[in-house]
């Protein structure tokens, strides 16, 4: 095989590599109704064709002797990296205690520390560098990594008003750690205040 035919050999097997970083990025991605594989049945058809299109537009443009095939695995490589990058985001490990199940609540923390050993109510905090920037989290209870168990994770804020004094509203992330939920599933901010489980000095208000 000349060079001309290693260079082309090589841009191939970077583009089928790129092309299963994206698929794996793409199944790793929360998803609220449509399952993660179904999004990939969806767009990896319209990723190909649109690739395909770009490959046979360039080599017919600087009339090139390298298949399209080549051109084609250049751009799918290229987008896959691109998205991986626009989609990546740190772990963090998240520890939940022994017994816990239920909704676990990581509110916005006003200084720089994240603190996500969760105390028996499921309460951590996270810092806003963290929150702002997104995270992926790592969650181990009792040992075990239990991170593909978690439910709906997503983002909100909590407030409680008595007359004229306002508690909040304050930011968070959670998610459901799944099992027999414990009582803190249905507790509401006066509630875990009242329990001690909230230090409202660490939290920002909105």
């Amino acid at each position: 095989m000349n060079f001309k035919g290693k260079g082309q050999r090589l841009i191939q097997i970077t583009g089928v590599a790129g092309l299963a970083l994206g698929i794996l990025t793409m199944l790793r991605i929360p998803t609220i109704i449509l399952p993660p594989w179904f999004l990939v049945l969806l767009f990896l058809p319209i990723l190909l064709a649109i690739t395909f299109t770009f490959g046979l537009a360039t080599k017919s443009l600087v009339k090139s002797q390298w298949s399209t095939l080549t051109f084609t695995s250049l751009f799918t490589g290229l987008a896959c990296i691109a998205f991986y990058i626009s989609e990546y985001r740190p772990t963090h490990k998240i520890i939940v205690a022994n017994h816990f199940s239920g909704t676990v609540i990581l509110l916005l923390a006003n200084d720089n520390t994240d603190d996500f050993t969760l105390n028996e109510y499921g309460v951590g905090y996270v810092s806003e560098n963290t929150y702002r920037n997104g995270f992926k989290p790592v969650v181990e209870k009792d040992g075990d990594d239990i991170t593909n168990e978690i439910l709906n994770l997503s983002s909100g804020s909590m407030a409680h008003a008595t007359g004229e004094k306002v508690l909040g509203p304050y930011k968070y992330l959670s998610f459901i750690v799944p099992g027999q939920p414990t009582d803190s599933i249905n507790n509401d901010l006066i509630g875990l205040i009242e329990k001690n489980a909230i230090d409202t000095t660490r939290l920002i208000k909105e």
